[in-house]
């Protein structure tokens, strides 16, 4: 009897009779009661629940923040700390690129530094550039010490402190001007101290910079990396380095930095591509090392999903960017349709009707109007080898008779300027003011009269050089010769003051740029470039010139070109470039267009999207000022551009662009024309008072 009632099924039914009878005790709840739960429906809306205690993902070229949830709460940032010491490290680079050669000799400190895991030993010598990879591949503190004690007194602002410490200084000056307000560093690698803290907002920023170096974002996406270091006594031995970051064994996973700490919890900066579209994700505190992928993936599969990749990204006109755009001064800095009339349709306007939509070309008088385009600086280019045959002045003058032909064949569209008040006057009209802009300082032959009388033709600014050094000053894209100006270039430079001339100093040299600044009275003028910081291009304005623009009070007329704009195509464009030059000394001109149409063809340029231009107005922004930044597309005169700026009527999206961005209405008319007009009637100024004074400047 008591074996059959101990039967488990005999069991359950006792112990479901006494919890029915416990229950029949106890008050019933109605709907009404407060002690009522009542069930809600889970819609599956937002984000997955994460263990992480913040987390971000921006749009990777633009720095847009595309979600999260407590992105500007600071927190503990463990090893991904380390981005800055690359950062900084790969600023060194940038600067003096035989510095990735340069070896370091770990020292006491860099071995006994705690979390390390490069495995590099105190007296062992191993290379920057391999030494890279030993730091943002695995752990690598004991990689971050050796690098802040390496090249610790060559970075950030002079200080009293010296190697490490001043390292120390210069990652939260750095951290400073990229905006990273609320980041504060203090050390190298991340481990733990209560002070030492940031925001998955700022390292965002931070990895935005690591992504668009080509340096480091080859090393962060490396999965593993096998180096040699030399032991103290001489011999080698091989070291081989593993990526932390696991997503990068998944196809569309960039890398960028892992980190975990017992305080900061465990992190990771990551970025994906899908299709062309690239995004950056922060994960800060998660709950642990498996967690932090767990966190990652679970986001990446919500972003993708939300937003999904290469959705209609065509920008679309706001009523407000329309109000501002057609209300607004536009002026443009250079266009090159006169060549292009010259070698497509004989220099004949019937043979290229511009009041007829002209597809082969940029420009068009229909597209001018739709881009509402208010003044326009038309180029009078000649090639640079002209100046070697001495016919350079003479084509230079057929290029202003056919603007002044162009004005003359369609008065209704065009009239010519020469001053401010002829622009303002012209605009006004609904015609375009056209001005003339000599593209290279090969145009004057060596001859003060030569520049002279181009001045007295209409030309109201040239380009001290093109393509090709001259005998006075050093091309932007050639070797090295003079240094800046020679004694000729001064006067040059001089004579273009007194005429009320805007000295052009795109294509020149930074040295020449410099000497053009020190020289000048007047405010100079980039007629048609970029932001060198953004895209590594020779032809684009480094940031120590971009202060200087500023402090003289000069602008920056952005370029559209893609191989200037977009990172990638700038350093394809500089192994394209060096090739070709090979290929003519080699083979001739005519053989290396030949093979150089092949090379275009099997490494095909990525054109980019109008956000890499407003990447350079941010940068120029941030860096020169707002006042200091105009437009200088250079249509017609290259032959790649980015998705969105096809041609002239595309200038309206450049102001939907700033606005988007968060640019106020007064800064986006200062950039659409209003910089270049106060910029030009500061050098009619000063060539008014050195007359009046008679002073040679």
């Amino acid at each position: 009897m008591l074996s059959t009632f101990l039967r488990p099924r005999t069991i359950l039914a006792a112990m479901f009779l006494l919890g029915a009878l416990f229950a029949a005790q106890l008050p019933l709840a109605s709907a009404d009661s407060p002690d009522a739960k009542a069930k809600k429906p889970d819609p599956l809306d937002g984000p997955p629940v994460v263990t992480c205690n913040a987390w971000i993902v921006v749009d990777a070229k633009t720095g847009k923040r595309l979600d999260g949830e407590n992105d500007t709460k600071r927190l503990h940032p463990a090893s991904v700390t380390k981005m800055m010491t690359a950062f900084l490290v790969s600023e060194v680079l940038e600067k003096d690129p035989d510095a990735i050669n340069e070896i370091i000799t770990f020292s006491e400190r860099a071995d006994k530094t705690i979390g390390s895991s490069s495995e590099v030993n105190a007296g062992e010598k191993v290379s920057v550039g391999d030494l890279l990879y030993g730091l943002m591949l695995p752990s690598g503190n004991d990689a971050s010490v050796a690098f802040a004690e390496h090249f610790g007194d060559r970075v950030g602002e002079e200080s009293e402190a010296k190697g490490y410490d001043r390292f120390i200084e210069a990652m939260n000056q750095r951290a400073k001007s990229l905006g990273m307000e609320k980041t504060g560093y203090r050390n190298s690698h991340g481990l733990d101290n209560d002070e030492h803290l940031t925001t998955a907002a700022d390292q965002a920023i931070l990895a935005r910079q690591i992504m668009n170096s080509p340096i480091l974002s080859k090393v962060v996406g490396t999965p593993a990396y096998k180096s040699h270091v030399t032991k103290p006594d001489g011999s080698k031995r091989e070291i081989e380095w593993h990526n932390t970051n696991r997503l990068l064994q998944y196809e569309n996973y960039l890398g960028i930095k892992t980190g975990t700490t017992s305080k900061a919890g465990a992190c990771l900066a990551s970025c994906c591509e899908r299709e062309g579209d690239r995004r950056i994700m922060i994960v800060l505190g998660s709950s642990g090392t498996d967690a932090r992928y767990a966190d990652s993936r679970n986001l990446w599969h919500w972003t993708w999903n939300q937003t999904p990749p290469n959705t209609d990204k065509k920008m679309t006109l706001s009523p407000e960017a329309k109000r501002i755009h057609e209300s607004a001064l536009v002026i443009d800095g250079h266009n090159d349709l006169m060549w292009e009339v010259r070698e497509k349709g004989d220099s004949s306007f019937e043979k290229i009707d511009i009041r007829k939509p002209q597809p082969k070309i940029h420009t068009d008088i229909p597209r001018l109007k739709a881009g509402n385009v208010g003044a326009q600086f038309w180029s009078v280019y000649v090639p640079a080898t002209l100046g070697d045959d001495g016919t350079a002045f003479l084509t230079t003058l057929e290029q202003i008779a056919l603007v002044k032909k162009m004005v003359e064949l369609y008065p209704d569209q065009f009239e010519l300027a020469t001053t401010v008040d002829d622009i303002e006057r012209i605009s006004k009209t609904g015609k375009v003011a056209s001005l003339i802009g000599v593209e290279g300082g090969h145009c004057i032959q060596e001859s003060l009269a030569n520049l002279n009388h181009l001045y007295d033709q209409g030309a109201r600014y040239m380009t001290l050089t093109h393509s090709k050094n001259l005998s006075w000053a050093d091309s932007s894209t050639d070797e090295e010769q003079t240094g800046g100006l020679s004694p000729f270039g001064v006067e040059v430079v001089q004579r273009m003051n007194r005429l009320g001339m805007m000295v052009d100093i795109s294509h020149v040299s930074p040295k020449t740029m410099h000497a053009a600044m020190d020289v000048s009275k007047a405010p100079i003028i980039f007629s048609h470039s970029s932001a060198r910081s953004v895209a590594d291009s020779p032809r684009n304005v480094p940031d120590d010139v971009l202060k200087r623009v500023h402090d003289t009070e000069g602008i920056v007329m952005v370029n559209f070109y893609s191989a200037f704009v977009v990172p990638e195509s700038a350093a394809r464009y500089s192994v394209r470039f060096a090739l070709k030059q090979k290929l003519i000394d080699e083979v001739g001109l005519a053989e290396a267009n030949v093979r150089m149409a092949k090379w275009d063809r099997e490494n095909p340029m990525d054109v980019g999207t109008i956000e890499d231009v407003l990447d350079h107005i941010d940068h120029l922004v941030k860096v020169a000022g707002w006042e200091h930044v105009g437009l200088g597309a250079d249509f017609d005169g290259v032959d790649a551009l980015p998705v969105g700026l096809e041609d002239v009527s595309r200038y309206p999206y450049i102001t939907q662009g700033l606005l988007d961005r968060g640019y106020t209405e007064e800064q986006i008319r200062g950039i659409l024309g209003e910089n270049l007009i106060r910029v030009m009637r500061k050098v009619e100024e000063a060539a008014a008072e050195l007359k009046k004074t008679n002073a040679t400047p």
